[in-house]
């Protein structure tokens, strides 16, 4: 049985979102709830298929435990039919087996019930800025931890970040996700390294793949490969991205305001991160006063000095919590962190959770990073 609740005024060009469960009580509740949206109901599995097959479905809610086909099942089904439709599953009770099971199929997030209404807003409206934005993902391979952060501290506000050390057995699924670009820092002429090259355009097909090489390395004539050889400047790199994966004119904009004086500050945080290191620093050794590079870094990244390096270390964390088995207090002395417990208040605000369950997060959803990862508001 289908139910339009609170259909939108005509010609207002409303996000769908299908919510399914057996429970039409709960069901109403979330139309409630989801009153600035056109929230279509179904009682099953079957009908929920006929919906997304039919017509436009910007998000879908879908209850883990339903008589008949079950939530696995019509989740599979989905992702079958449309693989960038976001599932988000809801369940009464914890099951991590099946929730492991619904993440490695794709699912968004899950949510187990009951569950604030704050909750489903949030995840909702997620599920649905990337549906109507088309959110590009790249995947950074390297085995230089400041080289990935880099890159990735400049491109996590436009677009989803995962990484991974440039080996076969640890890199993300790509049954889950087809990242847009890959980009690939090759370092030294190796046979290793053209064979990971090779194996790279096998895994992700669909993918652009961008190699960071030695000038010396062979280079790989694919036309899906791109190389750019060392030495390189860091706007380099992201305009290539821009290229590569579209709907980033932000990010093409973004990066070509970054200016010598960011690049020189970049560069000396790449190298230096791990170490204590204060605003005083980080101006000598860019070739100004404090006051005039916080005013550049404010002006054309949106954060201070001290946040740039704060969310430099995080994404080395990041990193390191997703391509490596360190301890907690390892990782947070690899990546500049005073503690364990510094890195994780510093991590649990950036993003919403704690390095413990952020690395489980991945782990359970393909070595890809969680989609709820969100930056403090500004």
């Amino acid at each position: 049985m289908m139910i339009r609740a609170d259909p939108p005024k005509p010609g207002a060009n409303c996000p769908v979102v299908l919510a399914v469960d057996d429970d039409k009580a709960a069901l109403e509740w979330i139309a409630t709830v989801l009153k600035k949206y056109e929230v279509l109901t179904t009682t099953n599995g079957a009908d929920a298929l006929d919906v997304v097959r039919s017509r436009r479905v910007d998000c879908v809610l879908l209850d883990l435990l339903m008589p008949g086909i079950d939530g696995l099942q019509v989740l599979s089904q989905i992702k079958a039919v449309d693989p960038d439709l976001d599932v988000i599953l809801a369940s009464g009770v914890v099951q991590p087996q099946a929730i492991s099971t619904a993440m490695k199929r794709g699912a968004f997030e899950y949510l187990v019930k009951p569950f604030a209404k704050e909750d489903l807003l949030g995840l909702v409206a997620e599920a649905v800025g990337r549906r109507r934005a088309n959110v590009a993902t790249l995947l950074l391979i390297g085995a230089d931890a400041g080289v990935i952060a880099s890159i990735a501290v400049i491109l996590e506000p436009h677009m989803t970040v995962a990484t991974a050390v440039p080996r076969l057995d640890a890199l993300p699924d790509p049954g889950r996700h087809a990242p847009s670009v890959v980009v690939y820092d090759a370092g030294l002429a190796t046979p290793s390294a053209a064979n990971l090259v090779e194996r790279l355009r096998e895994r992700y097909s669909r993918s652009k793949i961008l190699m960071l090489i030695d000038p010396d390395i062979g280079r790989p004539t694919h036309p899906n490969i791109t190389v750019i050889a060392k030495p390189y400047q860091l706007h380099d790199v992201l305009q290539h991205i821009t290229t590569l994966a579209p709907g980033l004119s932000g990010l093409s904009v973004h990066s070509s305001r970054l200016g010598a004086p960011l690049l020189r500050l970049m560069d000396f945080v790449a190298k230096s991160y791990r170490k204590p290191v204060r605003a005083q620093d980080l101006a000598r050794a860019v070739g100004c006063s404090v006051h005039h590079l916080g005013h550049i870094a404010h002006e054309r990244l949106g954060i201070s000095l001290m946040e740039y390096l704060t969310r430099f270390r995080l994404e080395v964390a990041r990193h390191l919590l997703t391509a490596t088995r360190l301890t907690i207090d390892q990782v947070a002395g690899e990546a500049g962190f005073s503690s364990a417990s510094h890195l994780s208040r510093a991590f649990l605000a950036h993003s919403g959770y704690r390095p413990g369950d952020y690395r489980r997060r991945v782990r359970i959803a393909g070595m890809w990073p969680p989609q709820t990862m969100r930056p403090p508001e500004r």
